[in-house]
């Protein structure tokens, strides 16, 4: 854990102390930059959507908004794909399925990385683990970033360990919450 932690610190610790380069993006880049986000967040909004189960399948001691919220969510997928025609609209949602959304969005991720260093003049793209050691006061910044990252990641684990723990308790005693008169958490 130790040797992870501390990769992932130098990592974030070399970005930090190398200063960025005076370069600027194409307009076009820029743009693209911009929209690629939102795109991606609309591909997992849109595969999340497909795993909700429908408004029958809940339990009917919950309030009915529930129910009104996951009909109204179906009508408004209905409406949406119902604007494309059928063919494509199936194409797209086979796409979509969570089974292929890992595959998809590896590859758009690929292809932004391949295009990000095809775009950057051959100046920029030296790695910044190579321009720390340039001076001594970046060597001991960067010493100094990693070593404090690190003690931050390591002490934050027992942490979530113990919310590890907690959330297993939970689970496992469910059943004496329900048998008592409690409201269910999950």
């Amino acid at each position: 854990m130790f040797i992870g932690f501390g990769t992932f610190a130098a990592g974030l610790a070399a970005r930090t102390v190398v200063p960025r380069p005076a370069w600027e993006k194409p307009r076009w880049l820029r743009r693209l930059s911009n929209v690629i986000p939102l795109v991606l967040m609309g591909i997992v909004v849109s595969s999340a959507l497909k795993r909700l189960p429908s408004s029958m399948a809940i339990d009917p001691a919950l309030p009915p908004m529930f129910a009104e919220l996951l009909d109204g969510i179906d009508r408004a997928g209905v409406w949406f794909w119902g604007m494309f025609p059928a063919p494509l609209a199936a194409g797209v949602q086979a796409w979509l399925d969570p089974g292929r959304l890992f595959w998809i969005l590896t590859m758009v991720g690929l292809a932004l990385f391949l295009s990000e260093l095809a775009l950057l003049p051959p100046a920029l793209r030296i790695p910044p683990f190579d321009l720390v050691g340039c001076s001594p006061g970046r060597l001991v910044r960067f010493a100094w970033l990693t070593l404090g990252l690190t003690v931050v990641c390591l002490a934050a684990l027992p942490t979530l360990i113990v919310l590890g723990q907690v959330i297993l308790h939970l689970r496992l005693g469910i059943s004496t919450w329900t048998a008592t008169g409690w409201l269910s958490p999950f």
